[in-house]
């Protein structure tokens, strides 16, 4: 009887166990408190890396002219590039020599991203079905995460962890791996 009893316990710790395990995949959104880029610089980032996220932000990205060969041959065209979480407080934070860079800009990760051409030869950037825009605010869901060279974090340095909470390192340093999108209404 003592035997089938802590069986049961274990089974059914175990069980817990497991459920909160894949509750961690499954955030509901709407649960999640929004958060600012400026919030982040005051965590400071690294104390948040991994964790689940709803990020209150725009979204920025480079136009670079080009060419592209359309149905009916050659047009200048418009290529988008260096898609980012914006922050725009970040130059509060550097010194004047890193200013007006886009460090403090996290590049945006998703499998769910896509890019086409619209009829004037401008590449727009998509999630999933919805257009993006960089007036309009978002909240991204996800996490930031170390960019994929900085495969083991020396996080007990504290030179690297000082670098890390600098924006003028995030760009190299972080990426937000982007689950969901959701437009803020005003």
């Amino acid at each position: 009887m003592k035997q089938s009893l802590l069986l049961i316990i274990v089974l059914l710790t175990l069980i817990v166990f497991l459920l909160d395990c894949s509750n961690k995949e499954a955030v509901n959104p709407t649960e999640i408190q929004p958060i600012t880029m400026e919030e982040i610089y005051h965590y400071p980032i690294t104390d948040i890396v991994s964790e689940d996220i709803k990020l209150q932000s725009q979204l920025s990205w480079h136009l670079e002219s080009g060419a592209y060969d359309l149905e009916h041959g050659q047009s200048d065209t418009l290529f988008i590039s260096n898609l980012s979480v914006l922050y725009e407080e970040a130059d509060e934070h550097m010194e004047d020599r890193f200013r007006g860079q886009e460090r403090g800009n996290i590049f945006v990760v998703s499998s769910e991203i896509s890019t086409a051409f619209n009829d004037e030869a401008v590449e727009e950037y998509f999630f999933r079905d919805q257009k993006l825009d960089m007036s309009v605010t978002y909240y991204l869901v996800g996490s930031i995460e170390y960019r994929e060279w900085i495969s083991n974090p020396p996080l007990d340095n504290p030179i690297f962890i000082a670098q890390a909470n600098n924006p003028v390192y995030w760009r190299q340093k972080f990426e937000f791996r982007l689950r969901d999108l959701i437009p803020l209404v005003e």
